[in-house]
């Protein structure tokens, strides 16, 4: 899946890719080491179970200083863990992102630095109550507390079917990454 992931990245953007290969069951809190992996550079990053569809610039979702994400449809639905990790460790709902897909200017200390913290809260999940299983809600977290500016994405960008039948969500005028 993710050789087919950097190939469609590669042909929809023209852009270089990397794929970062981890040993172990946890690839989702990897990313989280991403500025110990990368330079100081901006970076779009996205998990290997997001496929481009389409042409794709993400030139205008690097922000200085910033995260651009598209914002977790979750957060509309009251049984979801994003609505209870929100309301239980009192996040605001429409900074929160679902971290399949990013881009993060790592030129940027503090946006490293939120990363990081980011690391040593999914260290310590079991203290915060965290319910997700993986690191969006540490992240989420991180960024919040740390006063990463977040820039909302368009939904297209990072789009689960799951969320049109789940009801919390509707099927985007253009899709750019389809996530599994």
């Amino acid at each position: 899946m993710g050789e087919e992931a950097v190939k469609r990245f590669q042909q929809h953007t023209g852009l270089p890719c990397s794929a970062l290969r981890f040993n172990g069951d946890s690839g989702f809190a990897y990313k989280l080491a991403l500025p110990d992996l990368v330079p100081p550079v901006p970076v779009i990053f996205f998990d290997a179970d997001l496929w481009l569809l389409r042409k794709t610039d993400f030139s205008s979702h690097l922000s200085k200083g910033a995260v651009s994400a598209v914002p977790d449809p979750g957060t509309r639905d009251a049984g979801s863990f994003v609505s209870q990790d929100c309301a239980k460790l009192g996040l605001e709902p429409r900074q929160y992102f679902n971290s399949g897909l990013f881009v993060a200017d790592f030129s940027c200390e503090h946006v490293r630095a939120a990363f990081r913290k980011a690391a040593e809260i999914l260290k310590e999940k079991d203290t915060h109550d965290i319910r997700d299983y993986g690191d969006q809600t540490a992240l989420n977290m991180a960024m919040q507390r740390c006063g990463v500016p977040f820039q909302p994405m368009p939904a297209g960008f990072n789009f689960f079917m799951h969320t049109v039948s789940h009801g919390y969500a509707s099927v985007p005028d253009l899709v750019y990454g389809l996530h599994a």
